[in-house]
């Protein structure tokens, strides 16, 4: 533990963020931050800023003290503050976020153990939760994956939020190996910085980023040493052009919970790219068809829920083992993924019945080029589209705002009461 915390305090000193500008930034944000905490003898912190290096180096600055840490979207609207009230205690400290500042935190729940990581999930796939991880759990969670890659420093590239376990991991990654890491923009339309190494570099991207670099043509990505795409399946098209375009794609699975990755397949023609090799810190086993987990990374619970004991975890995947691997089935509930983003269907059907101006809502996942799926809505409603688009951006966050409204009298249905699906997506074709 001793070694991890020294180093992160040598991310000031040493040229850990590939940009010079970003390796500044971070550096006077640490700075700042460690001297703020200083100065403040109790509380959780919780940071939410959208600025990704400043919330690196407030999280890291708050880790190596010891506190408590909450992780929270900048993405999240009312909706999903009203549930992180309900969780974070009123001692918490807000750092450097404006949405947070606004908010009256009155979680009941006491105060979480000093060097809690308390990570988000949920949101568009359910209600809000926090994942309790430590130090220790994320430190497993690298150690298991470098020695995938065969050990050595991990160098990566980043488009992602790091508010979420999957950006953060790989900051984790390259900062507690001795690794370099480039923050680049989230369309991957940005050139590699001078001196930053591709070709040992891992990416990691959800299918819609994927899809529109390789529709830029002659992408970086070819020269990565992995390209990792998760957030659920990804189109048989999407993963044919990447191969064809020379780019090293791995299919992961992997959970907030888990620390992020548990299995990675190597997409090549002829591969099933939902049967992947498990990384070597996972004991997985498969029971009534569902996937359950165990090992050092493992969460140790929800915040606000009893803590997990010493023992498998049910992942809530469907899966099965063939021969040492593990298979992905997808989620045993109805989620639709866009953009590498999980949205409970049934959630948000009862968030647009509740609206005043629709009646009653269907929700599903239509194909889509770009997203994976396409969040679509038919809805009874006397509103135009137009005033539901507006609606929605006041009250969903983004991955969840439907693509495509259908505005019906009443929703097809089949003489049992089913939706009637031939209907719908005809329905679909004329608007």
């Amino acid at each position: 533990m001793g070694q991890a915390l020294s180093r992160l305090q040598e991310l000031v000193t040493r040229p850990w963020l590939a940009c010079p500008e970003q390796q500044s930034h971070f550096a006077e944000a640490y700075a700042a931050a460690a001297k703020r905490l200083g100065n403040i003898t109790a509380g959780p912190v919780v940071i939410g800023d959208a600025d990704r290096v400043r919330f690196l180096a407030s999280a890291f600055a708050a880790i190596e003290q010891g506190r408590a840490v909450f992780l929270a979207s900048p993405a999240w609207g009312a909706h999903e503050w009203r549930q992180a009230e309900a969780l974070i205690p009123p001692s918490a400290i807000v750092w450097s976020n404006s949405a947070a500042a606004e908010r009256t935190f009155h979680g009941n729940f006491g105060e979480p153990e000093p060097g809690s990581i308390l990570i988000p999930t949920g949101g568009t796939g359910g209600r809000i939760k926090f994942a309790v991880h430590t130090l220790a759990t994320l430190m497993a969670s690298v150690r298991g994956y470098q020695a995938h890659w065969s050990g050595g420093a991990l160098n990566a590239i980043c488009p992602l939020p790091v508010c979420h376990i999957g950006g953060l991991m790989l900051a984790l990654r390259t900062a507690l190996t001795g690794g370099r890491l480039w923050l680049c923009d989230a369309r991957l339309e940005e050139t590699p910085p001078p001196g930053f190494d591709l070709g040992s570099a891992h990416c990691s991207v959800v299918g819609a980023q994927l899809r529109r670099a390789l529709d830029q043509g002659g992408h970086w990505l070819s020269q990565c040493r992995a390209v990792l795409v998760g957030g659920g399946p990804s189109a048989p098209e999407l993963l044919r052009d990447a191969f064809e375009a020379g780019i090293p794609l791995y299919t992961a699975y992997g959970l907030t919970e888990a620390a992020a990755t548990v299995a990675l397949n190597q997409v090549s023609p002829g591969s099933d790219p939902a049967v992947g090799d498990v990384l070597p810190h996972w004991r997985v086993d498969v029971a009534d068809g569902l996937i359950r987990l165990r090992g050092e990374a493992l969460f140790r619970g929800y915040w606000g829920q009893a803590m997990r004991v010493d023992d498998f975890w049910e992942t809530g995947d469907r899966g099965e083992l063939l021969d040492g691997q593990l298979k992905v089935l997808g989620r045993a509930g109805r989620f639709i993924v866009t953009g590498g983003r999980k949205v409970d269907a049934d959630l948000l059907e009862k968030r647009l019945g509740s609206w005043p101006e629709i009646d009653a809502a269907l929700v599903f996942g239509a194909p889509h080029r770009e997203w994976g799926e396409a969040v679509t809505a038919v809805v009874v409603s006397s509103s135009s589209v137009a005033e539901l688009v507006a609606k929605a951006k006041e009250e969903l966050m983004p991955e969840m705002r439907p693509k495509q409204w259908i505005c019906v009298e009443a929703i097809p249905q089949t003489e049992h009461g089913k939706p009637d699906w031939p209907a719908i997506y005809s329905l679909m074709k004329s608007t």
